[in-house]
């Protein structure tokens, strides 16, 4: 047995040999001298390649190619289809779709070397590489006097107001009755973002929520006063630099969201309209959860961003669907106990059906790039862009190479 044994791992060895050695062979002499190609087995593997956001589905690799040039990454490309070797190219590795991990033994086209940035300010112009992540463009922005998300003067003098209010349990339902109350009526300078997370002693959830204003704080008062009004247990209202808003939210607080390899079970859905009892019921629900696995320590996030602009758009315009969600709302499930995943799954998946049910759509209806991965192409893309997307598809992609993340059907 223990001859057995020894000749299988042998023969194991051998394989993974010979596929690493494979990779090297294959790609090595058509790319340049600043292409770097790792293995998994290598020691610097993890801090030589862009490592993923979150783990719970990922994709498994044989090896990482990082091209230095654009003619690279057409080579790699054009070796892996020849050989049959599936590839996901990865820029700043924030993918969560569970499709990923249908990717097993493939090659990861780390595009770490293409992480540039220009501006133009002239022309209100921003070129970023295909790794670029969103905090570094953002003092290039603000150095420059511009803003984003399209590129403009900034407002106020780059001056926006920061919000961020903190509730006890028994608040959660007048929290969510300002929240409807912006059904209709969020101002286009305004975004707001509420969560819930548990109480690291008593396990019992609170109600964070943050507000920026792109403006003064005599024009924020009216919009934030609502949140006064509940008596929140702790509150900061102040002005800073836009691009330090993201460090000013939520009191300062560091939540981990940029830290590499989580293990986050997220699903996630948008919204027409807040339906109060839903949201009401979710929290009793998350509280009983959270008392019943004291590991978890998943979140209840909302966020809402203005709908002004992008409603200005036709709906054939672009692919972007449901451009009438008022809401993108993230069930994330954090938690490393893999034993967990069951009972989460069941508790995820039951709170986005009464989500759904009271959202507004007549379908599960997600932001493709919050997918959990399960939720199909209509879910994804809508029933209406389908048959458009299908075609280009068709065209562009017959053989389906580029198909691992919430892939568009061909028909």
């Amino acid at each position: 047995m223990a001859r057995s044994c020894l000749g299988l791992l042998a023969v194991v060895s051998v394989v993974a040999a010979t596929r690493n050695a494979t990779i090297k062979s294959l790609f090595a002499g058509s790319l340049s001298p600043g292409t770097e190609i790792f293995l998994p087995s290598d020691a610097n593997y993890s801090q030589s390649v862009t490592q993923r956001w979150d783990i719970f589905t990922e994709p498994t690799y044989l090896g990482a190619i990082k091209p230095a040039t654009d003619e690279d990454v057409q080579s790699i490309i054009r070796i892996a289809s020849k050989h049959a070797i599936p590839f996901l190219a990865t820029g700043g590795g924030h993918g969560t779709s569970s499709t990923l991990g249908r990717l097993r033994q493939g090659i990861d086209v780390d595009l770490g070397k293409f992480d540039s940035v220009y501006l133009d300010a002239d022309r209100n112009l921003l070129t970023v590489g295909g790794a670029t992540v969103f905090s570094q463009v953002i003092d290039p922005l603000f150095d420059a006097g511009k803003e984003i998300r399209t590129i403009y003067d900034a407002t106020n003098r780059g001056q926006v107001v920061n919000g961020d209010f903190l509730y006890p349990a028994s608040a959660n339902q007048s929290v969510w009755q300002v929240l409807h109350s912006y059904d209709e009526t969020l101002p286009a300078q305004m975004a707001l973002t509420a969560f819930v997370l548990p109480n690291a002693t008593s396990r019992n959830p609170l109600v964070a929520v943050n507000a920026i204003f792109y403006g003064t704080e005599a024009q924020a008062k009216p919009h934030l006063d609502p949140f006064l009004a509940i008596q929140p247990i702790l509150s900061n209202v102040s002005s800073v630099p836009w691009n330090k808003q993201l460090d000013a939210a939520f009191f300062g607080a560091t939540n981990g969201a940029c830290v590499r390899r989580n293990r986050v079970n997220i699903y996630s859905l948008a919204l027409k309209q807040t339906d109060v009892a839903t949201w009401t019921a979710h929290f009793d629900a998350l509280a009983e959860f959270y008392l019943q696995y004291p590991e978890y320590q998943g979140r209840f996030l909302a966020e809402r961003y203005p709908t002004q602009a992008v409603l200005a758009v036709p709906e054939d315009g672009t692919a972007y669907p449901y451009r009438q969600a008022k809401i993108q709302l993230n069930l994330e499930g954090w938690y490393n106990d893999s034993s967990l995943d069951g009972a989460v799954t069941a508790f995820l998946e039951s709170s986005r059906v009464k989500f759904q049910q009271s959202s507004g759509f007549a379908e599960l209806s997600v932001y493709t790039g919050y997918a959990h991965g399960d939720e199909g192409p209509v879910g994804w893309y809508s029933q209406g862009k389908l048959s458009r997307l299908a075609r280009l598809k068709q065209q562009w992609d017959p053989r389906q190479l580029f198909s691992w993340n919430n892939p568009i059907p061909q028909r």
